[in-house]
């Protein structure tokens, strides 16, 4: 992963999320993926905090984006690392602060990601 794709993916990943297009969000991640976050664990209990499959995490995040028609991030910097970023932004709406680890696998698709509130 070098700076361009870094710069490329994050634009990208934070267009479609500001522009709530649930189809371009899913295409950056594998089929695979997983994601680990304390919404998971507060809308669904019996995930224990861990969605499993792009299938499932596309309806979690389905009903993330009806419950919040006003979700906009605003990204605070970007750091990266072997395989993986750390997308720190404000999600505008609930004025909270946010750090998403991403780890992406050899197709350089997002396999897993780890969500930490502040």
């Amino acid at each position: 992963m070098d700076k361009i794709f870094i710069e490329q993916f994050t634009k990208n990943w934070l267009k479609s999320w500001n522009t709530h297009n649930l189809e371009a969000i899913l295409s950056h991640y594998a089929e695979d993926f997983e994601i680990t976050s304390p919404l998971a664990l507060e809308r669904f209990p019996e995930s224990q905090g861990t969605i499993k499959g792009k299938e499932a995490v596309g309806k979690y995040w389905a009903l993330g984006l009806k419950l919040n028609p006003n979700l906009e991030f605003e990204i605070i910097d970007v750091l990266s690392g072997v395989n993986s970023i750390s997308i720190y932004y404000l999600s505008k709406a609930s004025q909270k602060h946010v750090v998403e680890t991403l780890v992406f696998d050899e197709t350089l698709k997002v396999c897993k990601a780890i969500v930490n509130y502040r």
